[in-house]
């Protein structure tokens, strides 16, 4: 999973592009997740596990 920011809103097809794109380029499926699409209840554990690269 990767947890993405973005600073100007991406459109959902630019989303879902990116989301292929990655996974190719790493050679594993990779699931997109927004900071703002967390769920409050787990959301402050993920944001606590997060690696900034």
């Amino acid at each position: 999973d990767i947890l993405v920011e973005f600073e100007k809103p991406l459109g959902f097809f630019k989303f879902l592009e990116l989301e292929e794109c990655l996974s190719k380029l790493i050679g594993r499926k990779v699931d997109l997740v927004s900071k703002k699409a967390l769920k409050p209840h787990i959301g402050k554990h993920i944001l606590e596990e997060v690696v900034t690269v």
